[in-house]
């Protein structure tokens, strides 16, 4: 179902991401199919907060996203992922849209390690 502001939440993640609406799915993954990391997401998400007015209170940063410094990691050893277990949610267009909806940001529980 495409409602008015799904429509708007996807027109937005195309035009901040530079990629064709069409080449959007609800399941797209912003970090891992369209690139977005580091300072990047981060000027994303606030942009995103402001413009349909979501509270990002329970939003975490490394729960999402891969900082600048483990993206260069990730670059240099293919392989390299963080030893302490970092639990990533991934941040799709549907997760947007939820969040945009409730105008909240969801809170995901913490994994035990």
């Amino acid at each position: 179902m495409t409602d008015e502001l799904s429509a708007s939440v996807a027109l937005f993640v195309a035009r901040e991401c530079g990629v064709p609406l069409e080449r959007l799915t609800p399941s797209t993954e912003l970090e891992a199919e369209l690139g977005l990391s580091g300072d990047d997401a981060e000027a994303f998400i606030l942009d995103f907060a402001r413009t349909f007015e979501v509270d990002l209170t329970a939003f975490a940063f490394d729960r999402h996203f891969e900082d600048e410094a483990s993206c260069l990691l990730r670059d240099l050893w293919l392989a390299v992922r963080r030893p302490y277990g970092r639990q990533s949610v991934p941040v799709t267009v549907r997760l947007l849209e939820e969040a945009a909806r409730a105008r909240r940001w969801p809170s995901f529980p913490t994994q035990a390690t």
